[in-house]
C-alpha cells in the first residue's frame, strides 16, 4: 500500500483495507485455483508475513488480514 500511486489508481487497482481469508478453502482446492485466487492467496500470505514480522505497518489500511475458520496447515499456525 505504501507504493500505491496515481498510476495504480488509473489502472483500476484498488487497496483492500482488510482482507478476509479462509485458508482451508485455498488448501483443499490448491490444484484448481484460478489466477485471481492465486493472487488473493499471495496477498494474504504477504499480509500474514507482515503481521508475523511485528512491523508497525501491519495495522495500516491495505495490510490488515482476518483469518476465518480453521486449518490443520502448520504454515498458518499462530
Amino acid at each position: 500500500p505504501a507504493d500505491y500511486d496515481e498510476d495504480d489508481k488509473k489502472a483500476g487497482q484498488i487497496i483492500i483495507d482488510e482482507l478476509w481469508f479462509a485458508p482451508r478453502v485455498f488448501n483443499e482446492y490448491a490444484r484448481d485455483l484460478c489466477d485471481d485466487a492465486k493472487a488473493f492467496r499471495q496477498e494474504a500470505r504477504r499480509r500474514m508475513d507482515l503481521y508475523r514480522s511485528g512491523d508497525d505497518r501491519r495495522s495500516e489500511s491495505g495490510n490488515r488480514l482476518r483469518v476465518l475458520g480453521y486449518s490443520d496447515n502448520e504454515e498458518i499456525e499462530g
